[in-house]
């Protein structure tokens, strides 16, 4: 972002301002498919507008398959910047919630690393039901440009890095991870074997999301593992991200 942020408009009969992002926030703007997505997404839980609501809160439930499908689709200006840029009428209840629902989920999702995001939108169906059922496996069940995005996600919010070889496969799982009694769960965690390094500890829910209210988050599973000479596996590492809520409170008003 340049700064600062705002610069003197064309010459007129008034002063004007203008952003000195202009770009940016072009560039930022979602896919018109996202959008229209996006208001399928919450128009089952839009009030009548015969009633003229000035606000909106329900609770939404989470596809993770949907959602990283939408994330791997668009730029990470789009993912980060996409609920910041008005697309209608900012009068709008509909507008105002499809951005403050982006907004959520996306705020969330980049916590957890876009290389892992562009990971989990890149698989297929089957590949889904394979990883719901904690049974894909790398480099069986992925393609060489998976494999490669797997490497990124490895290493992405790790501490300590992790060795790019030594194990024979990687068993990949969808889950579920619990909150704590604060509210919070662990957003990356890698474990080795008698030991536990590159933790990251942080509460999870800012904005227009209450993290109390999550029962569950969706959480993927990276176990590396080898084989001894025997044919027996031995844990090389494991690493687990949450990325998306099982459920997301959104809530959304219109100007006064």
């Amino acid at each position: 972002m340049r700064s600062p942020e705002w610069e003197w408009g064309d010459a007129g009969s008034f002063l004007r301002f203008r952003t000195a992002n202009r770009d940016v926030w072009r560039a930022a703007m979602l896919p018109q498919p996202t959008v229209d997505w996006l208001g399928q997404q919450i128009g089952p839980f839009l009030p009548e507008p015969e009633d003229r609501p000035k606000a909106a809160s329900f609770t939404l439930p989470i596809d993770p398959q949907q959602w990283t499908w939408q994330f791997g689709r668009c730029s990470d200006l789009q993912i980060q910047y996409g609920a910041q840029v008005l697309q209608g009428d900012p009068r709008d209840l509909e507008e105002i919630t499809r951005r403050a629902t982006w907004g959520a989920a996306s705020d969330l999702a980049t916590q957890a690393g876009f290389a892992l995001l562009r990971f989990l939108g890149g698989m297929e169906s089957d590949q889904w039901q394979l990883m719901r059922a904690g049974n894909l496996r790398w480099p069986d069940d992925v393609t060489p440009d998976q494999g490669r995005l797997l490497e990124q996600v490895l290493a992405e919010k790790t501490m300590q890095a992790i060795a790019p070889q030594g194990y024979a496969r990687i068993r990949i799982a969808l889950g579920e991870a619990v909150p704590d009694e604060r509210g919070s769960v662990s957003l990356n965690t890698t474990e080795t074997p008698g030991a536990k390094s590159g933790s990251m500890m942080e509460t999870v829910g800012s904005g227009d999301v209450d993290s109390r209210s999550a029962k569950a988050w969706h959480q993927v599973t990276l176990t590396a593992v080898t084989d001894d000479a025997n044919g027996k596996e031995t844990l090389v590492f494991k690493k687990q991200s949450v990325f998306l809520p099982t459920t997301l409170s959104v809530h959304a008003d219109l100007p006064e």
